[in-house]
């Protein structure tokens, strides 16, 4: 059942939602919700998805695209890694109210080291000023194939600049609290790898096996819009990341410092650890298995 929701003075947000539809993010001036929702599958099968965008005092636009959305960290821009016709790209939205999505120039995460005939956008975080994105990308669909990048872009100009090399197409990205770090998944000869990434200095600080891969290694398929089988959570402070996966035992669950280095790893006898959530100060974790 789905029930309607008060935010934040009791304002009727929706009475008859879309019959498949994701819990709703605000925007970090608590004035817009945004909720992605698809209709029931029609007779040929395919769904018809959209965006909905609610504001604080009721008025509501829905838009026509398949998007997975990201609030800026301040007011209220909304980016969205637009998914069409089975290739993605990204594209920002400034204002709820009126503004329709515009993309990001197409060849801005193109590079001389991989380029990007049919460019494929993967995870994206804002950065922390709030005028610029995180963004991977590269060429091609396939987040296991390919050559890619992690780059940010200037919403201003939409210049770029490219922070780390990757093979294939990260398909998460998960900024740290502070935005002054990024942890991303990319493949890797041994297998699905988590890095974290300095954006201020451009390099790679601390890399570790995800354990989430089938056997002898081989790549598990993960569809963007699903997180697991392994979460990824940045401790209150921005010093440590727990992380875990592997579908078969041992269970593991990692935490690293990302300062020292330093990783615990932490086995269970009952299932992989899926989501993965810290305490506000930083001292527990509750995690939840499959």
């Amino acid at each position: 059942e789905f029930v309607t929701v008060g935010f934040p003075d009791a304002a009727v947000l929706s009475r008859v939602p879309v019959p498949v539809s994701k819990p709703g993010d605000v925007s970090a001036d608590g004035q817009w919700r945004a909720q992605t929702g698809c209709d029931a599958p029609g007779p040929s099968g395919a769904a018809t998805c959209h965006l909905e965008l609610t504001a604080v005092d009721g008025r509501s636009r829905t838009l026509d695209v398949d998007a997975e959305p990201r609030w800026a960290p301040t007011g209220h821009a909304l980016a969205l890694r637009v998914i069409r016709n089975g290739s993605s790209t990204l594209a920002v939205i400034d204002d709820p109210a009126s503004d329709a999505p515009h993309s990001l120039v197409p060849d801005a995460l193109c590079h001389a080291d991989a380029p990007c005939p049919v460019l494929a956008v993967g995870g994206f975080a804002w950065a922390s000023d709030g005028k610029s994105l995180i963004v991977a990308g590269g060429d091609g669909p396939s987040a296991e194939t390919g050559g890619g990048v992690i780059a940010r872009i200037g919403l201003d100009d939409s210049r770029y600049s490219v922070l780390a090399l990757t093979s294939g197409v990260p398909p998460y990205v998960y900024a740290s609290p502070h935005g002054d770090r990024y942890a991303y998944t990319a493949m890797h000869p041994l297998g699905w790898q988590l890095y974290v990434l300095d954006a201020s200095a451009g390099t790679d600080v601390f890399s570790d096996e995800m354990g989430a891969d089938g056997p002898n290694a081989t790549p598990v398929s993960v569809p963007p819009d699903v997180k697991g089988p392994m979460y990824i959570a940045w401790s209150p402070d921005g010093s440590k990341l727990a992380f875990g996966g592997g579908f078969e035992p041992p269970y593991a669950m990692k935490i690293v410092d990302v300062m020292s280095g330093v990783v615990r790893r932490t086995e269970f006898p009952d299932g992989y650890p899926g989501e993965i959530k810290w305490s506000p100060d930083g001292t527990r974790l509750a995690v939840s298995t499959y």
